[in-house]
């Protein structure tokens, strides 16, 4: 069970990458309790690998027949990602692990570009999959369920992101306490893609293919 959107960002693929690091907090994603890396190295000298967990609020108000399988109340999700500055790409990979992985595995593939025709905007193009050993019976309604809280969640995410664009850029108020300027986080993202090296994962800064 598969699905997939495109979603389009007012602003150009370098001044989104910039603040990729920068996407959380804000007033959309307030379900996003935590966020930590648990791996980082460069794959070669444009291009940054990054392993995260996030772990999020449960899944609100959800059906009752449901709530034996969603009983958990944190939602534990794996990112990573790939960024290309010489390709001018973002490469995401998600999947959730923890109570629903028991039953259903939900994995989503982002790619972030610049749009072809608009180069001064960035187009995500996203797709996702359900994966599950469930009968048919469940897993068609969960399938539903899930399909339609991701579709909010998607269009949650691409207003918190364009809400971090316009913050950094002052179209709106911006909270000193809670992001940098724009320009130090592009500056810091190309800084440490092209010269630092975690010391734990510095034998593997040039491996094609990262565990």
């Amino acid at each position: 069970m598969r699905g997939s959107l495109s979603q389009v960002l007012d602003y150009s693929w370098d001044y989104v990458t910039s603040l990729f690091w920068a996407r959380y907090p804000n007033p959309y994603a307030s379900h996003v309790l935590h966020e930590d890396v648990l791996e980082r190295f460069l794959i070669d000298d444009h291009t940054l690998y990054t392993k995260r967990i996030l772990v999020k609020r449960g899944f609100g108000n959800i059906p009752f027949w449901l709530r034996k399988l969603l009983a958990n109340r944190k939602e534990l999700i794996i990112e990573e990602s790939i960024i290309d500055l010489e390709k001018k790409e973002i490469l995401t990979k998600t999947r959730n692990f923890g109570g629903l992985a028991r039953y259903a595995v939900m994995t989503e593939d982002c790619h972030y570009v610049p749009m072809l025709r608009e180069p001064s905007s960035t187009q995500i193009n996203r797709h996702f999959e359900l994966q599950s050993s469930l009968g048919v019976k469940v897993l068609h309604p969960l399938w539903s369920f899930l399909k339609r809280r991701y579709t909010n969640s998607a269009e949650r995410s691409l207003q918190g992101y364009r809400f971090i664009c316009q913050q950094f850029a002052g179209q709106i108020d911006s909270h000193p306490s809670t992001v940098s300027s724009p320009s130090k986080i592009a500056h810091r993202l190309k800084d440490f893609t092209l010269n630092k090296r975690p010391r734990l994962l510095h034998a593997q800064a040039g491996s094609e293919n990262p565990d």
